[in-house]
């Protein structure tokens, strides 16, 4: 609101001025109704701004408390937060537990575990499973921080990480070595009508033979286990398809001796039927790398086909075209 300015009254009668006194008397005082009026009209736009002000005051204060409401509504809401008694260890991989029923959580969501008495024993992943009548989670844990078990759990969303978390590696038969101590062929094979060229590394059916790579792994690798999946296919034959693949690992870092022993071995069998077909096996189990891995660790892997095992009966090379790792990091950058 706009305040009223006043009028200038005309210069009020003086005694050192006795000539125009008189004069200036008559029009001072024919001012002065003017500014009666003027003065009021100012007292009451001001009367009124204050109580604008006043109530703009009021408006805010009640904004505030409705907004401060409201966000202590949206974090205290059924369907953002929980808590669980489920005694579990920090780490990463699949997470099972029990929460309240209810909520409003949805598989693909991010939600961070941490420790009611220790918040830095924490554990962050994706939902993949909620039962709002059982109050059942499954959790897959990406990242974590801390370590122990605890069952004091209390369960937030969180902010979705675009890099931290699962990652693929693709690993061509090209970039491998056949080991000199019964290697693998390398092995390159023309398709018959369109002459697709693949290059392959060749096992062979009765003798275990072997074939290596490295992996310089990014500074994110939270130095946990690797998966890999195996690409692979095999040339006519009539019965028998069953191949079984096998790789460990070996986690060298500056200093280390390269000639060292490697972890265990991780295997997972497959099934062909279709020559020259594509095959993709299941993914293997969680593969540890001997050593101490450390970030950004040379980590040499080592791969075969178990001839020995019972579920390997294909009686014809088996060619491997590449394989595929899954490692997991801990942060969104190498930095």
């Amino acid at each position: 609101m706009t305040i009223p300015s006043l009028t200038p009254v005309s210069t009020p009668p003086s005694t050192s001025d006795p000539t125009n006194f008189s004069t200036r008397g008559d029009d001072f005082l024919g001012d002065l109704p003017l500014l009666q009026t003027e003065i009021n009209a100012m007292v009451a736009a001001t009367n009124l701004a204050v109580a604008e002000v006043d109530a703009d005051k009021t408006a805010a204060a009640a904004s505030a408390s409705t907004a401060a409401a409201a966000a202590s509504a949206a974090v205290n809401a059924p369907g953002t937060n929980g808590t669980s008694t489920t005694s579990l260890a920090v780490g990463t991989g699949s997470k099972s537990l029990t929460t309240q029923t209810g909520k409003a959580w949805v598989v693909g969501q991010s939600v961070s575990l941490a420790s009611a008495a220790g918040p830095t024993n924490r554990m962050t992943g994706i939902i993949t499973a909620y039962n709002s009548g059982t109050g059942a989670m499954d959790v897959l844990v990406s990242t974590t921080s801390g370590s122990g078990t605890h069952a004091d759990w209390v369960i937030g969303l969180t902010a979705v990480s675009s890099i931290a978390g699962r990652h693929a590696i693709w690993i061509p038969a090209t970039a491998m070595i056949p080991r000199t101590t019964n290697g693998a062929s390398i092995g390159t094979v023309e398709t018959t009508t369109n002459k697709v060229m693949v290059k392959t590394l060749d096992h062979d059916a009765s003798t275990v033979e072997y074939a290596q790579f490295a992996v310089r792994m990014p500074k994110s690798w939270d130095r946990g286990t690797i998966t890999a999946v195996f690409v692979w296919s095999h040339a006519a034959t009539a019965t028998n398809f069953g191949v079984e693949w096998l790789l460990r690992a070996l986690a060298i870092g500056n200093g280390d001796a390269c000639d060292a022993a490697f972890g265990s071995w991780m295997g997972v069998p497959d099934t062909g039927g279709t020559t020259d077909a594509l095959y993709l096996s299941d993914e293997t189990g969680p593969v540890t790398a001997a050593g101490s891995p450390q970030s950004e660790d040379w980590v040499v892997f080592e791969i075969a086909r178990e001839v020995t095992n019972g579920l390997d009966t294909l009686a014809v090379d088996a060619r491997l075209h590449g394989v595929t790792l899954y490692i997991t990091t801990d942060a969104e950058n190498d930095g």
